[in-house]
């Protein structure tokens, strides 16, 4: 879009093409630029392909359709090459080109104008992608589709999370001279992985995870040494450890709750 934006278009580039961009797990860096002096190019991201490698993308977002229309596909073409020919800055002094251009619109793009578009694009049809909004409706359906299964997954690890920390409070309360038991953090773990929870949860997680292998690597060391220094770690680990447990078990909860309601 070039020029003064009406408050649809900017709604529609804000609401729809932003979350969906920001949604994608191999984009990053998303920044939406405007209406004014943006050069061909609404929104600029990187994105990583297939073999890891950087590469420096942009979208031009059209409001409406784009059918086979002269004057309409001329100016088009010239956005499209001026996105390629301008640079940007990424970042203050970070200038860079870009690599592929994705040409969107809200309605509908027809056959007639991608070919011809294609066909006068010169060396940079390969590097340029186009999209309306049947395609969006089908990112949005993906989009919604994964967001659904992570969901389920956080789930599955938040209910699990919840029976290794019972068995761990179990095991430290039970433990004694003539009953060690190695305490577990496989669930415990995944939970700093999980996207969906709060960041108070997984630093919760994180010292738990770390406390709970201190503890096993001292009952370890402590067996060696004798028996008093064991009674005295296993009294030190009911009275430190029971209370993170406990702690970490009330934020897994709530983070159930949330996610269930």
């Amino acid at each position: 879009m070039s020029g003064q934006r009406t408050s649809r278009e900017e709604a529609w580039c804000k609401d729809v093409l932003l979350p969906i961009l920001q949604s994608l797990s191999s984009t990053f860096s998303v920044r939406f630029n405007g209406g004014q002096g943006e050069h061909g190019k609404d929104f600029t991201f990187n994105h990583i392909d297939s073999f890891g490698h950087e590469v420096n993308c942009a979208l031009q977002a059209k409001f409406g359709d784009i059918t086979g229309r002269f004057r309409k596909l001329a100016d088009l073409k010239a956005q499209i090459e001026e996105a390629f020919d301008v640079p940007y800055e990424h970042k203050p002094g970070d200038v860079k080109r870009v690599n592929l251009l994705y040409v969107v619109c809200s309605g509908k793009f027809t056959q007639e104008a991608r070919s011809s578009l294609r066909e006068n694009l010169g060396k940079y049809k390969q590097n340029v992608f186009f999209a309306d909004g049947v395609d969006i409706e089908h990112w949005k359906r993906l989009l919604q589709a994964e967001s659904q299964h992570s969901l389920q997954h956080t789930v599955r690890i938040l209910s699990r999370a919840l029976v290794e920390i019972d068995i761990n409070r179990f095991e430290i309360q039970a433990m004694g001279a003539g009953r060690l038991m190695s305490l577990s953090t496989v669930v415990v773990d995944k939970i700093v992985e999980l996207p969906l929870i709060t960041d108070k949860t997984a630093t919760e997680a994180t010292i738990v995870s770390n406390a709970l292998k201190m503890a096993n690597m001292r009952l370890i060391s402590s067996t060696i040494i004798g028996p008093r220094a064991l009674a005295k770690d296993i009294d030190h680990m009911k009275e430190t450890l029971i209370p993170l447990l406990d702690s970490l078990q009330s934020s897994v909860k709530e983070e159930l709750t949330k996610l269930q309601s």
